[in-house]
Formats: structure tokens, sequence, C-alpha cells
């Protein structure tokens, strides 16, 4: 078996020869974000960190990959390209094939995206990440289930093993275990870049949407970094530039986008230390909290008002701001539906300003009763956590769900210090 060190001399060696040869960065291990890429030379504010030929972009038309799909299902645009590209790395991984070196370096287990914790410290996430993960999972085993082309009675198995032949209902395709097509899905889905597009997974046209991009995919993520990336036809080539400068020896970052740790930890299994676009999704919250003088009927009323104006849901707080508009209009609308007899049609138009002081008082009272429902939460899922065996705490999912959790409370903390202060400031 190669070192590390052996691999990563077999990966540049593979990458010259498909086209790519960059002087500007260098694989490196970082303290804290482990393997990342470093600046061999100071770059300046508009230069390409990257530039990958459309030779080394792996995408559903590439002919490696069309040849792997063709040899399951017969016919490449039956499968979207995430399932194409997902089916090509299960595949490339069983073989001493021509990506190999690529292969080699690909993370051997996803087990810090939230969908892939273990049961112990799944079981204290966040509702909404534990939410998002479960339909991951689901979206897998689906996928899964269409390549193995498993009839409805055996998709339910999908998750186990792969197809043993034994139902005359299924198709017969290659062996693939759900393990290793699970793997490639994520691999897929935490590495695959966008080309010029904002969607990602969706059946195949004449130009691939999604690719994966070998060694663009080892640029660590911040919020800090700035960038332009997307292909250039002129080029022909995937471009990233920067705009920031680095010097030698400083690690290279890219900016996936404004996204807050939940989404990151479901999406690509990491958080950021401090991210200014952490918030905390209360639907749930608010759905469960009953406010001064509500009835049954007036709930019925307001939820029906929520629904009918596209108000239910999307409720947030946020660090060093006030709670999302649509959440304080809910409330009001919650509150006014509980004062009134006759709730005014407008009253979806009344809701974005502050109603007559006792109403906006149970609306700052009802977002109070959500901040102390998600205090109380998360202090449970922090003990929770505190409770796990030694071994599940060594774990980089444990310290990264502690600290979702602890953001969430710095979070609530720091809405409930505002609501205070604005109520002292009211009384002087």
């Amino acid at each position: 078996m190669r070192s590390r060190d052996q691999q990563l001399d077999h990966f540049t060696e593979w990458l010259r020869g498909k086209g790519y040869d960059q002087h500007r960065l260098q694989l490196a291990e970082f303290p804290e974000t482990g393997r990342g890429m470093m600046a061999k030379e100071a770059i300046q504010v508009g230069q390409p960190i990257v530039e990958i030929p459309r030779s080394l972009l792996i995408t559903c038309k590439t002919p490696a990959v069309e040849a792997t799909v063709k040899s399951f299902s017969g016919d490449s645009t039956l499968l979207s390209e995430h399932q194409s590209l997902a089916l090509f790395l299960a595949h490339q991984r069983g073989i001493l094939g021509e990506y190999r070196p690529y292969i080699n370096l690909l993370p051997t287990h996803f087990t810090t995206v939230a969908a892939l914790m273990p049961k112990e410290i799944f079981n204290h996430l966040p509702w909404e990440l534990q939410a998002m993960a479960s339909a991951q999972r689901t979206h897998v085993r689906r996928d899964y289930a269409r390549i193995m082309g498993f009839c409805d009675d055996c998709k339910g198995k999908a998750e186990y093993s792969s197809k043993d032949g034994s139902c005359p209902n299924c198709c017969t395709r290659p062996s693939l275990t759900y393990t290793d097509f699970e793997w490639a899905w994520f691999a897929v889905n935490t590495r695959c870049i966008t080309l010029n597009t904002t969607q990602r997974r969706i059946t195949h046209s004449d130009t691939p949407k999604i690719a994966l991009a070998p060694m663009l995919d080892f640029l660590n993520h911040t919020s800090e970094a700035k960038i332009q990336a997307g292909f250039d036809a002129t080029g022909q080539s995937y471009r990233i530039r920067t705009l920031m400068p680095y010097e030698p020896g400083e690690q290279v970052f890219i900016n996936y986008g404004p996204h807050d740790n939940s989404f990151l930890l479901a999406e690509y299994g990491f958080v950021l230390r401090h991210n200014p676009y952490n918030h905390v999704i209360v639907d749930r919250y608010i759905d469960e909290i009953i406010l001064e003088g509500e009835t049954v009927d007036s709930r019925r009323v307001a939820n029906d008002i929520l629904d009918g104006h596209g108000l239910r849901g999307d409720y947030t707080l946020h660090l060093d701001d006030d709670p999302s508009p649509r959440l304080t209009a809910a409330l009001r609308i919650r509150v006014l539906s509980s004062v009134l007899k006759s709730v005014p049609p407008n009253v979806a138009d009344m809701c974005w300003e502050p109603l007559v002081p006792e109403q906006e008082r149970r609306v700052q009272d009802g977002i109070r009763c959500v901040c102390e429902a998600v205090l109380l939460h998360a202090e449970q899922a922090l003990r929770g956590l505190s409770g796990l065996e030694a071994h599940s705490k060594e774990s980089l999912a444990f310290s990264m769900v502690q600290q979702v959790w602890n953001d969430t409370v710095a979070i609530v903390k720091g809405v409930m210090q505002r609501l205070a202060d604005k109520e002292d400031t009211c009384q002087m």
C-alpha cells in the first residue's frame, strides 16, 4: 500500500498527465482544517488560484462515466447527474482504474456529515438538522434503488444490500453494495461544483450542470474568502479568481456561499468556528408555544391566515439582529386573532408594523417564550451529549454538534438580552 506522500506524488503526476500543472498552489496539511491548498508564491487580487481544464473535469458526459452508467442501465440519460457521478465513483473505488490516484485521496468515510453520524450523536442534532439529514438518507436510498433497478417490493431493502437476483420483478444489474454507493453519493454531494447554474440534481441536458474537479475540491471553505468562479468557455477550464491577496505559505480558501453551520454540517460535514451566517430556525418552537389569551379557535384562524398568505414557517433568530420579520409578523397575526372578534381583511398588511403597546407586549412575550423553549432544548441536548461514552466524545462529529448547540445558545441569549434592553428603555 502506498504511503500518503506517495499517493500525493502519484496524484500530482496523474494531474500533469491530464493537462493540469498548477504552479501557484500545492497540497498541504494545516492544524485547524487538515488537508488544504497552500500558496507556493504571492498571489495578487484578481489572479486565478486554480484553472481546471475541461479534460480533468468529471461530468456525466465523461466517457468513463457514460460507460459505467451504460453498464448498469443501458441508457446514460435515465439517471440524474448526481446519480451518474456517484455510480461512477462507487465503481472506480472497486477497481484499479484510470481514476485511482484521485479515488485514493478522497475521504474514506463521511461520518461528520449529519446523515452519517453515529446514532447516539445523530439523536442530539437540532430538529431541522435531523430533518435535512433524514431527507438525504431517503434520497440516497431512492437513488440506489433506481440504479439497481429494484421493484417496489424490494426498494425497502435498498439501504442494506445489493440485489441478489432472487426477485423476478427486478432488473439484473452488476453488483454494487449500498455501502459503496452511499460513500460515493456523499463524495459527490460534498465535493461537486456547479457549472454556471444554480441547479444541482436535475436530469441530463446537452450541457452538464455539475462536475467533480480533482484538485479544486481540496480547497477549503471560509466565509471570509472572496472569489469569482465559473466555467471559462474561451479557455475551456473551470477558473477561480481570488479577490483577496495571499502570501507564500498561507492556506488559500474558497467560499461556498452564505451558509450557516447547520447547512454546512448537513451538506459538507464541517462547521466554522465563527460563522457570521449562523441563525436558529424556530418553526417547530413557534408551533408549540401558546400566547397569552390564545384559544384553539383563534389559533386556527391565525394559521389559516398564515397559510393563505404564505407566511407559515421560515422563522429565524439571529445573533446581532432582530428576529426575522416573518417571525414577528406571524406572532402579530396570532395576537390579533386572539384579541379581535373579527380579524380585518388587511391583517396580512398590518402585521409588518408594531401593534398597539399591549398587543405588541404579547408579541415580545411570544418571542421570549420561543427563546426559552430553544434554550431548554439546547440544554437537554448538551447534557445528552456530555453523557455519551468517551469514544463518542473524542469524535469530530461530537465536537461539531456541540458547537452547533453552543452557537444556538449564544444566539438565543443575545436575542433575549436585546428584548430585555428594549423593555428597560421603554420603562425609562
